[in-house]
């Protein structure tokens, strides 16, 4: 089976804390043999990471490399764009 971690990144805090939280789960997971691939997906709202960087400090991590770190970064939409194109928020 393959996972997905999402993270948000919003600040430089918020760019080393879900580093960090990838690497401890990379660790959590070293010898679960129903999970064969990951993918770490950061996506931030300003160059908080590259993607250089998080490859670098993934691989810092003293686990079998089956991590694969994604970083995008967008824009986030306001609550008045969300509600403009129908975006409801969960009750």
């Amino acid at each position: 089976m393959a996972g997905i971690e999402v993270k948000f990144v919003n600040s430089e805090a918020d760019a080393k804390k879900s580093v960090d939280e990838v690497c401890t789960d990379m660790i959590g997971y070293r010898n679960d043999d129903k999970w064969r691939s990951f993918y770490a997906l950061f996506y931030q709202t300003g160059p908080y990471l590259t993607q250089d960087q998080v490859e670098r400090e993934l691989n810092r991590v003293d686990v079998e490399n089956n991590w694969t770190p994604i970083v995008i970064t967008g824009p986030v939409a306001s609550r008045l764009n969300r509600a403009h194109r129908g975006y409801r928020r969960a009750s």
